[in-house]
């Protein structure tokens, strides 16, 4: 029943906050079990009513708390699988709803997150590919939401992130620009 669905959907929430406060507390262990809890509720809410995009996007994010957990472990390849079962429901998500700024921040954030375990890993190429997606979404908030300083924020991070990969790159002329882009990002944030 619609009540019953309803109770799940909090259960979900509440192992997903007792996961994020046991993951800044350092217990992991705990912290993993919590946010797989939550992920096996969330997958049981997205199979009862797919349609609801609610829904769709607490599991994406579910997905993306155990990531960053894994990664945190530096068990970066079960993190990037984690980030990419998050990142097809966002892209679903941002494709579904074109003008939901929300959803298209989420996909941002979660290509941000694909390419910082990627870097971890060693796969410049891939890590690059990842912020450029990132940087390309939040260009376009950015154009959105002008005086947004959590965009902006978001608009510095990934040019400093494509910056990072290209000067690893030793694409020099590249990573200024992007420093360079970020630093007047800064700018327009004092």
């Amino acid at each position: 029943s619609a009540g019953d669905l309803r109770w799940a959907h909090a259960r979900a929430l509440a192992y997903s906050r007792i996961g994020a406060l046991l993951k800044r507390q350092g217990e992991l262990d705990e912290a993993l079990k919590n946010f797989r809890a939550a992920l096996s509720v969330d997958q049981q809410l997205v199979r009862e009513v797919p349609s609801n995009p609610i829904w769709q996007r607490d599991l994406s994010v579910c997905y993306e708390h155990i990531g960053d957990v894994l990664v945190q472990r530096r068990d970066y390849s079960e993190g990037v699988a984690n980030y990419s079962l998050a990142l097809t429901i966002a892209q679903d998500l941002a494709k579904g709803d074109k003008h939901n700024t929300s959803f298209a921040r989420d996909l941002s954030i979660t290509y941000e997150k694909i390419g910082g375990a990627l870097s971890a890993l060693g796969d410049q190429v891939g890590a690059l590919n990842n912020f450029q997606s990132s940087l390309a979404i939040t260009e376009r908030l950015a154009e959105l939401q002008p005086k947004n300083p959590e965009t902006l924020g978001d608009l510095y991070n990934c040019y400093m992130n494509v910056g990072h990969i290209q000067r690893e790159q030793q694409n020099y002329p590249g990573a200024l620009a992007n420093y360079r882009m970020a630093d007047g990002v800064l700018q327009a944030l004092t």
